[in-house]
């Protein structure tokens, strides 16, 4: 496994704007639990980390690699 960063993640469908400035970092090993109300982000901040969602903007990093221009060109990671 390798550790995860996440760094000012944006999410836009549109005008509204979902996912503004996220930035966490997970360690190896460690596990992740999003909490929070209804409508906040949880789950398309989700979908970004996990790969079916592209950010528009800011990066997702899995050990050194940079993994959210690689799905944009048709690659899986």
């Amino acid at each position: 496994m390798a550790a995860i960063t996440i760094e000012k993640i944006e999410k836009t469908f549109g005008t509204t704007t979902v996912l503004r400035d996220v930035s966490l970092g997970i360690a190896d090993g460690e596990l992740l639990a999003l909490l929070g109300p209804s409508g906040c982000g949880k789950s398309n901040a989700a979908q970004v980390l996990a790969g079916p969602e592209v950010q528009t903007g800011g990066s997702v990093t899995i050990g050194d690699r940079v993994v959210d221009g690689v799905r944009r060109s048709g690659a899986m990671w």
